[in-house]
Formats: C-alpha cells, sequence, structure tokens
C-alpha cells in the first residue's frame, strides 16, 4: 500500500508540474526555434463584418464601449454593430438607443426576458449582415486599430477564429487583480504560442474574438463556456485557432475574490461541459489539437484531484517515510498561508507571495466546486456580469 500510495504522490505531483511548468516551456522552446508567426500581412480592403454585444445592466461600461468603436480606426470598412440587452433593468437600454439613434451602424434589441449570454448572442448572429463576426463583452475597450487587426486575419482563408490580446486594468495589491492579472497574461502567452506552433489556441476569451460565421453550430441547451465551444468546433472543421498580441483591447479584472471565485465556478462548469462535449479528443495525445487540450485544458480542470490525491497520499505516508513528513509539513505551511491571507487583507498587510498562493488555492477550489455542480445537473446558462471597477471592494 504504501508504494502505490507513493505512484499516486509521484504522478499527481509530475502532471501538475508538467501542466503548469513544463508545457509552457516547451511551447516557449518550440516557439523559438520553429514557431513561425502568422499574423496577417497589411491588407488594402477589409472584409465586411459585424460586431455583437451581449449586455445585461450594463449601464457603467456600455457607453465607454460604444466610444471605444466610434473612436477606432474603422476607416475603408464595412461593418454593423448589433447590441443586444438581455432585459436589463438599468439605464443599459437607454443609453444604447441614444448611440442608436446618432449613429446608424449602430442595431439595438432589447428583450424583456431573460435569453442567458449564449441566447443573446444567438439570436445577434441571426440577425447580422456579415460572415466575419467579433464577439465581445460590453466592458471590453477597443485600442484604436484592435478591431482592424482582428479583421485583416482573415484574408488568410485557412483561419477559423483569432482572439484579441485582453489586457487588465484597475490593479490593485488590496485584492485579488495582481494575481488574475498575471494568470491571464501567462494564459494570453500559452494561446499565442498554441496558435504560432500548432493553429491550435485552446478557446479564446469570450470578452473579445472574432471568427467566421459559416464556422459556427448551434451551442447545446444550458452550455456556459460558448467561447471555447466555437473555438474547438473551428478547429475540427479544418480551421486555424489563432491568437493576435497585437490586436489589443483592455478590460477592468475582478480584484474581489469572493466575485472572482463565483465567476471561476461558473466558468468551470462550463469547463466540465466541453470537456464531455469533446471527451474524445482527450485521447489523442499526439494530433496537435489532442496534445494543446490535454495539455493546456484538460490537465488544469482535473488538477485539483491531483493536488487532493497528493496531499492525502502525503500525509499518509508521512507516518512511515520521513521524506514526506518533511512534504506535509511544507504543505501545512501553505495550507495555513491560504488561511491567513484574508485575514492580513482585513488588516491591510499585503504579502504578494502569500496572495499568489491564496489565488492559486481558491483557483482550484472552484474548479472542484464546479464539478460536483456540474454532475448535479446545470439547469440554466443564465448568467450575472461580474461587478465592475471594484477597486478597494
Amino acid at each position: 500500500m504504501l508504494f502505490a500510495l507513493q505512484i499516486i504522490f509521484w504522478v499527481s505531483t509530475v502532471l501538475l508540474l508538467y501542466h503548469y511548468a513544463a508545457y509552457p516551456a516547451i511551447l516557449w522552446v518550440i516557439y523559438r526555434f520553429r514557431g513561425q508567426d502568422k499574423d496577417a500581412k497589411k491588407i488594402e480592403h477589409f472584409p465586411a463584418f459585424s460586431i455583437i454585444i451581449p449586455a445585461h445592466n450594463e449601464e457603467s461600461c456600455i457607453a465607454d464601449k460604444l466610444i471605444s468603436i466610434i473612436n477606432s480606426d474603422l476607416s475603408g470598412c464595412t461593418f454593423e454593430v448589433l447590441v443586444g440587452s438581455d432585459n436589463s433593468t438599468d439605464a443599459t437600454n437607454a443609453i444604447v438607443f441614444e448611440f442608436a439613434s446618432k449613429h446608424s451602424f449602430i442595431q439595438f434589441y432589447p428583450y424583456s426576458e431573460r435569453q442567458g449570454k449564449i441566447g443573446m448572442v444567438e439570436k445577434l448572429v441571426a440577425r447580422t449582415k456579415y460572415d466575419i463576426l467579433i464577439h465581445t463583452d460590453a466592458n471590453v475597450l477597443f485600442e484604436t486599430d484592435c478591431i482592424k487587426r482582428l479583421i485583416a486575419a482573415f484574408s488568410d482563408p485557412t483561419l477559423g477564429v483569432i482572439g484579441a490580446n485582453i489586457v487588465n486594468t484597475d490593479i490593485s495589491k488590496d485584492g485579488i487583480s495582481v494575481q488574475e492579472a498575471s494568470y491571464v497574461n501567462i494564459e494570453n502567452r500559452i494561446k499565442y504560442w498554441e496558435g504560432a506552433i500548432f493553429d491550435s489556441m485552446m478557446g479564446a476569451f469570450g470578452g473579445c474574438f472574432a471568427m467566421r460565421k459559416s464556422l459556427m453550430k448551434a451551442i447545446p441547451k444550458n452550455f456556459i463556456v460558448d467561447d471555447f465551444y466555437l473555438t474547438f468546433q473551428c478547429m475540427v472543421q479544418g480551421f486555424a485557432s489563432r491568437y493576435d498580441l497585437s490586436a489589443i483591447c483592455f478590460e477592468d479584472v475582478s480584484n474581489d475574490w469572493r466575485e472572482e471565485f463565483r465567476r471561476k465556478v461558473r466558468i468551470g462548469i462550463g469547463n466540465y461541459q466541453n470537456l464531455r462535449f469533446f471527451r474524445t479528443w482527450a485521447f489523442r495525445p499526439f494530433h496537435p489539437i489532442g496534445y494543446c487540450f490535454i495539455s493546456h485544458k484538460v490537465l488544469r480542470w482535473i488538477g485539483w484531484t491531483f493536488i487532493l490525491m497528493a496531499i492525502c497520499s502525503a500525509f499518509y505516508l508521512s507516518f512511515y517515510v520521513p521524506f514526506f513528513a518533511i512534504i506535509s509539513a511544507g504543505i501545512i505551511g501553505v495550507l495555513f498561508i491560504v488561511l491567513v491571507d484574508p485575514m492580513l487583507a482585513k488588516m491591510g498587510i499585503h504579502i504578494k507571495v502569500f496572495r499568489y498562493i491564496f489565488h492559486f488555492f481558491t483557483m482550484n477550489v472552484a474548479l472542484a466546486v464546479a464539478f460536483f455542480k456540474y454532475i448535479s445537473g446545470v439547469k440554466t446558462n443564465i448568467w450575472t456580469p461580474t461587478k465592475r471597477h471594484q477597486l478597494n471592494s
């Protein structure tokens, strides 16, 4: 039994180290020596495109969103902007109505019954005129040339979807925004390498990405994470999925760990839905899509089970093997940090290393909670947007 527990510990530990350290390192090495940038060259004639924005109670940011589109460099472009209000009860509708009355390219569709984000996306897509779609959230603001860079990429007929580089703003040491921004930055880089090397970026960030409408597949009922589903569907149809680091847009990052925990639970439920739907690719490690899927996503989504197995096996083995007594002492120290960091934060004491450990721990706990919520059944995909501008919360 002791031998079996040691195997469990080491296999779990190696898989965690592979996912969090070795896989990014492997991508970096391959990209540096073999990868080729596939950013689109400058083009004179841009394909027509549609921008779709689902919104629910976004009065704090919807005006800034539309202004960022109006101020974008869209000379020579044919486009439309479709905003759908999902039964907003604040000033969202009035704000968008005012913009639509002044700008003919903005179309507004208010709905009096909640649709959920995916429901809104599907209704808006059905109304679009053009094949190139930019999916974007109400709180994501465009850099001046972001839209053109995304659209220019479709001069490559093999491209199915391209993700924008979402840069986080409103960073504060008082909460978890520093740690969340660091996590997103690492994800951005990994996705860029996957796209540049394998044409297999593992899921565009839903805040802003562009794709071909002709490749869209019906999203299953009560699905939550549509961005990953749509990206993966493009890849399995034989089209490239890439990430453009130069297509920059901005999003305020969550600063309240409780709010971020709820968001990660919701996304985690959607992750397990996608894992079930695309599960066969988790057994194709020698295919580029399967390799990236396993290494980047599957191991992330089930990583909490490896952490739990490593902790439990180490604690049991500590009574028999001195080495594991040392490991267990280290684990106890880490768990102590997780417990004490929120208390220190309330006292105005912010230790960056402690906060990173706390962020990592809560991220995996959120995935564990999401798993049990998922197996209990998902009855709705109605969403409540994450609170915006949370500094000093």
